[in-house]
C-alpha cells in the first residue's frame, strides 16, 4: 500500500527552504512542488502513464504564479483524464494541434494560401482586385450581421 500524504498549506510551500540539491514537497495524489537550489519552485504532477506504465512528471506551472488551489484543480483534471485511460501529455498535444488547425482554417488563412498559389498565375492588379473584393464582402457581412461583430471585424480581416 502507498504512503499516505497529508495535504500541505500554502504557508508551508511559501516557507520551503532552499537546499544544496533540488527536492520535492508532496501535496498528495501526485501533486508536488519541486524546489531548486536557485530558489525557483515548480508544480509537477507525477503519474503513471496508462499505456507504458512508466512513472512520469508533467509541469503544471511556476509557484507562486500558479496558486496551490489552481495547481490542485489542474491535478484533479489530469487525474480525471487518467481515470478515462487518456495520457495527459497526449491530451495536451492533441489540444495544441486542434488549436493550431483551427487557426489555420480561418477565412484569412485560406485566402492567403490561395493568393500565394495563384499569385504566379494572375496579374498583380487582378489579385489586388479579388483580395479587395473579398475584404469588402467580409466587412459588409460583419457590419450587417450584428453589432457584436463590428469590433471583431478588424481581427478577422486586415487589408494589406
Amino acid at each position: 500500500m502507498g504512503k499516505t500524504t497529508t495535504e500541505l498549506t500554502d504557508t508551508q510551500f511559501k516557507r520551503a527552504k532552499i537546499r544544496d540539491k533540488e527536492y520535492n514537497r508532496s501535496d498528495g495524489k501526485g501533486l508536488q512542488l519541486r524546489i531548486k537550489p536557485t530558489g525557483s519552485k515548480t508544480w509537477l504532477f507525477n503519474y503513471v502513464e496508462p499505456h507504458s506504465r512508466k512513472r512520469t512528471n508533467v509541469k503544471l506551472g511556476e509557484y507562486p504564479d500558479l496558486s496551490l488551489a489552481a495547481a490542485r484543480r489542474k491535478r484533479n483534471d489530469y487525474r480525471a483524464l487518467l481515470a478515462e485511460g487518456t495520457d495527459s501529455r497526449a491530451h495536451e498535444a492533441d489540444q495544441s494541434r486542434l488549436k493550431a488547425e483551427a487557426g489555420a482554417n480561418t477565412l484569412k488563412a485560406v485566402a492567403d494560401k490561395w493568393f500565394a498559389i495563384k499569385s504566379h498565375e494572375i496579374t498583380k492588379g487582378y489579385a489586388e482586385d479579388v483580395y479587395n473584393s473579398l475584404a469588402s464582402l467580409v466587412k459588409r457581412m460583419c457590419f450587417e450581421s450584428s453589432s457584436l461583430l463590428n469590433g471583431l471585424q478588424q481581427n478577422l480581416w486586415t487589408i494589406r
